[in-house]
């Protein structure tokens, strides 16, 4: 006999007493840390033949909680099957009391499935599931953030010698012009001329920049241009790529529209551009072609490709996978993940590669094409 019970429980302790004094055997199962199985209440309410709610204590604290009463009146009779989850928020700031249940209510019908003759409540605790997925989420947020901040921060070094390449010149430009008399009009347009440009290249970068960290803050979706975002990660991460010797080359074979964050394709774009030029590193350096076009289906490809030598088979074979990483104690294993999983989950598109060992790789983005008729 399997004698299940709560050994706080008066009615269970008297239950207990009866069986022994009456030298009946009983295996004893403690209901708290041997909670009953689904399958195993199913059985026991089968054979038994009692009302489901005989199987509950009616005027215990989490069948008064959880409002068990009216949840078995709301559910829907035709269907065998609800699954529904409750949540008890805690008072104020205390989450010690904060619980997470999930209640399966199944439908007992007769042999020929025409009558219902109950109803089996299950009520599983899956506060500490619950509550590892919502960690799981937040730290999955941070860590994409921390990426994020982390990608624009090793930027930022470069974006300031930039910028102060072209200030330096203004600078040089203005002082030759104090000592240049108005009789050598041809040498003061040129230096104008000169200064003139840096401004502008300084205009770019920093609007470029603006570009990217607007929208850190939140998710944005809206219709933009992919050739704007190209031009501005070229724009920015034009230093970093230069350490490698590398030259990032745009062509833009048609502007396409698309719908979505311009700062988390520019973010992806970023991690591209970047380990294509480290792979670049202890090499005389060479071309990153950025080249966008119209797909298939109406889809816009965006193809970012090397002349590095390509990526180990071993390498290759797992490369979006979370921690992967190619580049030793500098890098994270963070990129790739990052940049398959906001293609994926923010653009509804894909993103996959081709590699040739000994001659280079070309990464494939693929994202629907967004048209000014579309709602």
């Amino acid at each position: 006999m399997l004698f299940i019970q709560y050994p706080k429980c008066k009615t269970c302790q008297k239950a207990k007493k009866w069986l022994d004094e009456n030298k009946i055997e009983y295996v004893d199962r403690n209901i708290v840390t041997e909670t009953p199985t689904k399958d195993e209440l199913k059985k026991w309410i089968t054979k038994s033949g009692l009302d489901v709610r005989k199987f509950f204590n009616t005027s215990g604290m989490k069948y008064r909680e959880l409002n068990i009463k009216e949840k078995i009146k709301e559910c829907n009779t035709e269907n065998k099957n609800t699954r529904c989850e409750v949540h008890i928020e805690p008072i104020e700031d205390d989450t010690t009391y904060e619980k997470f249940f999930e209640i399966i209510v199944t439908a007992i019908m007769s042999k020929d499935e025409k009558q219902r003759l109950g109803l089996l409540l299950l009520i599983n605790d899956i506060t500490e599931h619950r509550k590892d997925m919502i960690a799981l989420e937040e730290k999955q947020e941070i860590i994409a953030k921390q990426a994020q901040l982390v990608s624009i921060g090793e930027l930022a070094g470069g974006v300031a010698h930039d910028i102060n390449t072209p200030i330096s010149a203004i600078k040089t430009g203005i002082t030759m012009l104090k000592g240049i008399n108005s009789q050598r009009p041809d040498e003061e347009k040129s230096i104008i001329e000169t200064m003139d440009n840096c401004s502008d290249k300084i205009i770019n970068i920093v609007n470029s920049m603006r570009n990217q960290i607007r929208n850190l803050g939140g998710n944005t979706n809206i219709r933009f241009k992919i050739s704007s975002v190209v031009n501005d990660i070229k724009c920015i991460t034009y230093h970093e790529v230069k350490k490698y010797k590398a030259e990032v080359d745009v062509e833009i074979e048609d502007d396409l529209e698309i719908m979505g964050d311009p700062a988390k394709l520019g973010q992806v774009l970023t991690n591209l551009i970047m380990n294509a030029a480290q792979a670049y590193k202890d090499t005389s350096g060479g071309k990153i072609n950025i080249i966008v076009t119209k797909g298939p289906v109406d889809n816009a490809v965006i193809k970012v490709i090397d002349f590095a030598g390509g990526i180990d088979e071993n390498v290759a074979s797992h490369i979006f996978k979370s921690m992967l990483t190619t580049k030793g104690t500098e890098g994270t294993g963070l990129g790739l993940y990052l940049a398959y999983s906001v293609i994926k989950g923010n653009f509804n598109g894909e993103i996959n590669f081709d590699t040739t060992k000994g001659i280079g790789t070309t990464f494939y983005i693929k994202i629907p094409i967004s048209y000014d008729n579309e709602n």
